[in-house]
């Protein structure tokens, strides 16, 4: 393979699963398999293994691409039932579900067995859906400076916050914060500035 490649030929093999930082991790943010065909394969016997330890499984593969023939999308079933948190995109989630509604396609990732998904709806804010709940947390109206690293910085925010015990509705709302601000000034919001952003909203 050609180099620079390397995402694409990482395997669960080249995983040092002895790192002691596993052993200490209480979640583990998996992101951009979908463009990780071999690791992709694999994310089922990770997240197994992996989640004995009792460690969260937190997971965004994001958009499979429309040419990638080495992934099987229907893997991510099975993969979902270690996740503790699944976050998509609406085409994301509907490109990886198959389903023709974002209802049905919510319905099919929780009786999957993942814990919740928190889904990602841009300026309108996120749709957080588990077994027993479902609500939508409204965007915060900002000028766009960029939407490079939104939705990642929506991720890392939830997980952190969902990550000290914060229920749903507070990690939603704190992660919708820290993606405005991050597409308004570009920054990387830290937890000051988005309990700043909270007490004005």
């Amino acid at each position: 393979m050609p180099s620079g490649d390397a995402s694409r030929r990482l395997r669960a093999s080249d995983i040092d699963f002895d790192h002691p930082l596993f052993a200490r991790a209480k979640g583990i943010y998996f992101g951009g398999t979908a463009k990780q065909p071999l690791l992709f394969k694999e994310c089922e016997a990770v997240f197994a293994r992996l989640s004995k330890n009792n460690t969260k499984i937190f997971y965004d593969p994001n958009r499979f691409p429309a040419a990638e023939s080495e992934v099987d999308t229907s893997l991510l079933r099975s993969q979902l039932a270690y996740v503790e948190g699944y976050f998509p995109n609406a085409e994301e989630l509907l490109q990886a579900t198959g389903k023709p509604t974002i209802d049905e396609a919510l319905t099919e990732v929780i009786d999957a067995g993942a814990g919740f998904v928190a889904l990602k709806l841009g300026a309108k804010g996120c749709r957080i859906k588990t077994k027993d709940n479902d609500f939508v947390v409204a965007g915060r109206p900002v000028t766009v400076k960029t939407t490079v690293g939104a939705g990642d910085c929506f991720n890392a925010t939830f997980i952190a916050y969902y990550l000290k015990g914060c229920n749903l509705k507070v990690c939603a709302q704190n992660a919708t914060l820290a993606a405005a601000i991050k597409v308004s000034e570009n920054i990387w919001p830290d937890a000051a500035a988005i309990e700043e952003a909270r007490a004005q909203s």
